[in-house]
């Protein structure tokens, strides 16, 4: 279902589907690993959005080099079924 969710862009839903799922069977791995590309691309999205909003002055080489480090990758988990 979370998968189905996060297709249709309705994030919300989806996370709140995955935590059931985690509070039902904290060993769902499945569902970890979802959450865990979910926070890579959502963090992913949010640094290149604070790059482009950060005064240049403040502007790091440690951050350049992160959001060209995640750029290389697209975090989506393998599809099953």
């Amino acid at each position: 279902m979370s998968s189905h969710y996060l297709n249709d862009d309705m994030d919300q839903e989806a996370l709140e589907c995955l935590g059931k799922a985690l509070q039902l069977r904290p060993d769902f791995w499945r569902a970890r690993l979802k959450l865990a590309y979910y926070w890579l691309n959502a963090g992913k999205m949010s640094l290149k959005d604070a790059i482009k909003h950060t005064d240049p002055l403040y502007m790091t080489q440690e951050l350049s080099q992160l959001a060209e480090f995640l750029d290389k990758y697209n975090f989506v988990a393998k599809k099953t079924g």
